[in-house]
């Protein structure tokens, strides 16, 4: 079983190497000693992040793509009046979903066949999703979310640096610590949704950033 599959097959596990990426993203920031200038552009991708929420969230039907434990879906339907569906492709996260997030609808399901009819949910959410499927599964999990979006796709994902030196150390940290498949630069991602229309985007800088993308679920054409 690769890490990734571990990690989200085993809430326990889950958690802990959750912990572990943030207590060694601290430990790093205090040991070059950018703490604080971290803290503000960290806080400046957040503060940005919130707008696109309040506008794409808000009384929406959303459905979170790898959902994990369901704890984001309780944040959305708590602070922006969400329905809310949660589909993983683990069943013991569904199980614990459903035992500690019961509020929302949890389905198990695969990212690139969702059990969905076409245009059913308004938002279409992926929360560090992309990096762990495999490079030929992305191109059909998009199309799949697409279909089943009415209004929009959400990607929140890692942005790699686009310095072939720093790329390599962040991608030897995220394959330790997350195991994922692929660690895109910013010039990746936008190569990657070339053919979308791309209404709104965050773009974290400093170390181990991360991006969001809103995609016009309704440019269908790829």
């Amino acid at each position: 079983m690769r890490l990734d599959e571990l990690i989200h097959s085993n809430p326990k596990v889950y958690t802990a190497k959750v912990t572990t990426i943030f207590r060694s993203k601290q430990l790093l920031y205090k040991i070059l000693g950018i703490q604080k200038q971290q803290k503000y552009i960290a806080d400046a991708h957040f503060k940005k992040r919130e707008v696109i929420f309040q506008q794409f969230f808000k009384n929406k039907k959303v459905l979170d793509v790898g959902s994990g434990r369901g704890d984001f879906l309780t944040s959305l339907r708590e602070k922006y009046g969400c329905y809310c569906i949660g589909l993983d492709i683990s069943q013991n996260m569904i199980f614990h979903a459903s035992q500690d997030n019961s509020a929302s609808v949890y389905v198990v399901g695969s990212s690139n066949f969702l059990p969905f009819k076409d245009g059913c949910v308004d938002v279409v959410h992926f929360h560090h999703v992309f990096h762990h499927l495999p490079p030929n599964i992305q191109e059909k999990t998009l199309k799949e979310s697409k279909r089943v979006a009415h209004e929009v796709v959400m990607i929140n994902d890692n942005v790699n640096w686009e310095n072939s030196f720093k790329r390599f150390l962040a991608n030897i940290f995220w394959k330790i610590t997350d195991g994922g498949y692929i660690y895109r630069t910013e010039t990746q991602w936008k190569k990657f949704l070339d053919k979308e229309n791309i209404l709104d985007y965050s773009m974290g800088k400093y170390l181990m950033r991360h991006c969001y993308f809103v995609i016009d679920a309704k440019n269908r054409v790829r």
